[in-house]
């Protein structure tokens, strides 16, 4: 019960299940599938507010968080091909996040943890990792289009 409570622990654990179930997508080689998903589309995600996210993400702390899906000074086909693949594996680590904090977060509504923590919860979760997802998608799609190109 003590968990349920510490939503910073809880993100962390989610990262943790996300991690691991994507390496074990990639070792199975189903990491593919997920390649070219879009959940939302360019219109959606300036609307929602992604964009602005993105914005907070490259010019705050966060940026140090996984600094794979950064591209280097290489802007060769092959580096940006690998970035693709950087960037799907972090999208699918926020996706398996996100649904296992959508899980904790409907366990809490029947246990009966206060309503205004569950969507102070449920807040986090959607910022933290679904925006994460759907900007990951918004940048694949530009560095795809610039791929295209080259």
């Amino acid at each position: 019960m003590l968990l349920i409570n510490n939503p910073v622990a809880l993100i962390f654990i989610s990262y943790g299940v996300g991690a691991l179930l994507t390496s074990v997508l990639i070792k199975a080689d189903l990491i593919h599938h997920f390649a070219n998903r879009n959940y939302i589309n360019d219109k959606w995600t300036k609307i929602i507010g992604v964009l602005l996210f993105g914005w907070l993400v490259k010019n705050t702390f966060m940026r140090l968080f996984n600094q794979k899906v950064y591209l280097k000074n290489n802007r060769d086909k092959e580096s940006i091909e690998i970035l693709i693949k950087e960037m799907t594996n972090a999208e699918v680590g926020h996706l398996i996040g996100f649904i296992t904090l959508l899980f904790v977060n409907i366990y809490m509504l029947f246990i009966n943890i206060n309503p205004i923590y569950v969507i102070t919860f449920g807040l986090i979760n959607i910022v933290f990792n679904l925006y994460l997802v759907f900007l990951q998608q918004y940048n694949k799609r530009r560095i795809t289009r610039l791929l295209n190109r080259m």
